[in-house]
């Protein structure tokens, strides 16, 4: 097994613990009595916990774990859509399939950090603005009912606090 400091095999544990941030991030906001979509908090999730992952590791100045980084998660990203085009293909047909196919297609092409950039600058200008809150905005309105949007802004950005600070503390420890 190569060593922990070959940068393949220290993106593939980043990768690793930002996945793991996200599914705890999810049964988080469950535990708390919310109800949110699982699957596309997760996603979102995952995109914040690689961005900011991605961001510490660029600051520390480890370019090839970040490219490798970026590489693994471009793989995971296309292994992902190819799954769910599979299950399409198994359990839909006529147009709905082609939509649902179609927006995977889009999504392909949409960069999944975008939302993300410039945040940390405007975080420097205001609390409210950084990418956690960033983060907290998109998924309010794609992943909560409206009558729990509320309730779910202070948990959702505070357990991505925690769980970000958590991933950091594996990228920033020996």
């Amino acid at each position: 097994m190569p060593e922990r400091t070959d940068p393949l095999v220290r993106a593939e544990h980043v990768l690793e613990l930002c996945q793991g941030a996200a599914s705890d991030l999810v049964r988080g906001a469950e535990s708390l009595g919310l109800k949110p979509e699982p699957h596309r908090l997760g996603a979102e999730a995952r995109h914040l916990f690689v961005f900011v992952a991605l961001s510490a590791l660029i600051e520390r100045g480890e370019k090839p774990v970040v490219d490798a980084l970026k590489e693994q998660y471009a793989l995971s990203l296309l292994d992902t859509r190819k799954q769910v085009k599979g299950i399409v293909d198994q359990t839909m047909a006529g147009h709905e399939a082609r939509r649902l196919k179609g927006l995977l297609d889009d999504a392909a092409s949409k960069d999944p950090f975008a939302p993300y950039y410039g945040t940390w600058e405007s975080l420097k200008k205001s609390p409210d603005a950084g990418p956690f809150a960033r983060f907290t905005d998109l998924v309010l309105d794609r992943c909560f009912q409206p009558g729990e949007r509320k309730l779910a802004r202070e948990r959702v950005h505070t357990l991505a606090l925690s769980y970000a600070d958590a991933v950091l503390d594996q990228i920033y420890s020996p």
